[in-house]
């Protein structure tokens, strides 16, 4: 057997045994492993859009103006879950990554900067039943990208076609996703099939992924606009550049301010602190590089700068230094 066919064999044993136990919305648990996904994929895509997924992909609304702050779960089947929609605002798509959800400060953190500086449509994606639980397990996180790849992906480009069709009709320009890690992927995917303006993720997910794969990672294609963010490469995030602007953090780490240089995940999530923090109207901005590897040293001397969550950037590679706290 050759390397490729012992790793498939590998991959498939892992898939086929591990198991999850999910929640559902009665409170009773389901066992998804491998064999019964595959199953699963095989359902009626219109049960499955508005019978089934909707009680583990959880897609909000959140407005500015709505009292409470409480987000309205939308149904593509009940036209009624999205009257607080405006076709004429921007929509902000923003989806969470591995061992996490739309409660995490991974998502919270940005939408609550937008609804606090903008009154636009804010829709969160939670998909936590199929991220796991254990951020060391290494078959939950096999999984979890199989999950994302090849349900939750389709599911979410499900909506956007909703918006932007004959339902709501609202232009492909007005619509941006944001996503962190394994969530920057899914918005790639999610982008390579469906027309949108502007893709932004925070420090893309390397584990499982090469710079040479580009069918199922984020990639500067994937919209008119990608804007990318990293703050810990060569360990939870991709250290090559991805976007039509990638913006390198203090070099792109691998450590950040007021984080542990061996809290991983504190330097990971520092992206979508300083993400959301500009968007919050801090002005964090970026000199030009020549490359990756200038970038990565923190050497860049070009007059060219850029801002980050500016939609407008001129393109290229930026090295940005900044100690915008938590």
């Amino acid at each position: 057997m050759n390397t490729d066919g012992r790793f498939g064999f590998i991959l498939w044993w892992i898939l086929f045994s591990c198991r999850m136990n999910i929640a559902r919305s009665d409170g009773s648990t389901v066992e998804f492993s491998y064999t019964n996904y595959m199953k699963f994929l095989d359902i009626d895509p219109k049960y499955v859009d508005n019978k089934y997924l909707p009680q583990f992909i959880k897609i909000k609304l959140y407005r500015k103006h709505v009292a409470g702050g409480r987000g309205t779960q939308l149904f593509l089947d009940r036209p009624d879950t999205w009257t607080n929609f405006d076709s004429d605002l921007a929509t902000h798509f923003i989806v969470h990554g591995f061992v996490a959800g739309a409660e995490t400060s991974q998502v919270t953190r940005i939408r609550d900067a937008y609804l606090l500086s903008y009154d636009n449509n804010v829709i969160t994606v939670d998909w936590s039943p199929f991220t796991g639980t254990d951020i060391e397990s290494s078959d939950q996180y096999i999984l979890a990208i199989a999950f994302m790849n090849d349900l939750v992906a389709p599911f979410l480009q499900r909506y956007i076609e909703y918006i932007t069709g004959p339902n709501l009709n609202t232009s492909p320009s007005k619509i941006h996703l944001v996503g962190h890690s394994l969530g920057a992927h899914l918005m790639g995917i999610v982008s390579k099939k469906v027309k949108v303006d502007w893709v932004t993720g925070l420090d893309p997910a390397a584990p499982g992924y090469s710079k040479e794969q580009t069918e199922t990672r984020l990639t500067p294609q994937d919209a008119a606009f990608v804007e990318v963010i990293h703050t810990n490469i060569g360990e939870f995030g991709e250290e090559w550049s991805c976007g039509t602007v990638d913006y390198y953090i203090n070099n792109g780490g691998p450590v950040q301010p007021h984080s542990h240089p061996s809290d991983k995940q504190a330097n990971h999530a520092y992206s979508y602190i300083v993400y959301s923090n500009a968007i919050e109207e801090s002005v964090i901005e970026g000199i030009k590089c020549p490359s990756e590897e200038v970038a990565m040293q923190g050497k860049c001397k070009e007059s060219t700068k850029a801002r980050i969550g500016d939609r407008n950037a001129t393109p290229g590679i930026y090295s940005v230094k900044t100690t915008v706290p938590w």
